[in-house]
């Protein structure tokens, strides 16, 4: 679905933050990307999004079969979760959830029925769309994000840190939530996180990142069949295959 060769970009003082990344992702497949801090790992999910323009190189996307668009923001065809939740403090659950439809012009009816869908996706009680974020717990924050970014049933999903704030109990159960959403909804997802355990489980291939300038280093398979249960986290396999990760990570920053 995303094709990108020799993709970088600058900035205003001309120097290089990404530079000849190289890269293919499948329709339906789920990548993380893994890197130290400021290697622009932010900065491709957003070029990706068509949210940057590239200043070197090739992003080509494919909306349909055989029909690719050179570097296009996919209206309707993509949900962005950001690190923090940025829900409208004004809008209750459900109008922070309908937002999406409402800027596209979807009828009250069709709105209706999407928010329904998508509060049920993430686990949200009927009670729940009427309350104000202030409200809410962070972790149903984010839930609630989640449900703003499928609401569209985008076929492309990039999430950019969405678990890095909360405690490690909450962030493997919605780990594990997300997985489920994202079996039961296949899309193409591109998962940023600078924990190692978390892309793992949550992965197909895990990229890791260089930095100065941005770049993709390696590619590493991660060979787990889905549905993943929370007990493979303490499988043997899993442990060597984090090391590996990490392993890897590291000599990207030495």
């Amino acid at each position: 679905m995303i094709r990108a060769q020799d993709l970088g970009i600058r900035f205003g003082d001309n120097k290089p933050v990404l530079q000849q990344v190289d890269l293919q992702i499948q329709v339906n497949e789920f990548v993380s990307l893994l890197g130290p801090s400021g290697c622009g790992k932010s900065t491709l999910l957003r070029l990706v999004a068509g949210l940057l323009d590239p200043t070197e190189g090739e992003l080509r996307v494919s909306l349909e079969t055989g029909d690719w668009k050179s570097h296009v923001l996919l209206l309707g065809q993509q949900g962005f979760v950001f690190q923090d939740p940025t829900l409208l403090p004004w809008r209750t659950v459900r109008d922070n959830i309908r937002l999406p439809m409402e800027l596209r012009g979807a009828s009250r009816a069709q709105q209706a029925e999407a928010v329904r869908r998508s509060l049920e996706l993430i686990g949200l009680l009927p009670d729940d769309a009427e309350k104000y974020p202030r409200m809410l717990s962070g972790g149903m924050r984010m839930r609630v994000s989640l449900a703003r970014a499928l609401v569209m049933q985008p076929r492309l999903l990039l999430l950019d840190e969405p678990f890095a704030a909360l405690d490690d109990m909450l962030r493997q159960q919605l780990n594990e939530e997300l997985l489920g959403i994202w079996q039961q909804h296949p899309c193409t997802a591109l998962f940023v996180t600078h924990n190692v355990a978390e892309a793992v489980f949550l992965s197909q291939r895990v990229l890791i990142m260089g930095s100065q300038p941005g770049t993709i280093v390696e590619v590493i398979d991660v060979p787990f069949a889905y549905p993943r249960a929370p007990g493979l986290k303490v499988d043997v396999e899993f442990a060597q295959l984090v090391g590996k990760v990490a392993t890897s990570l590291r000599e990207s920053v030495a």
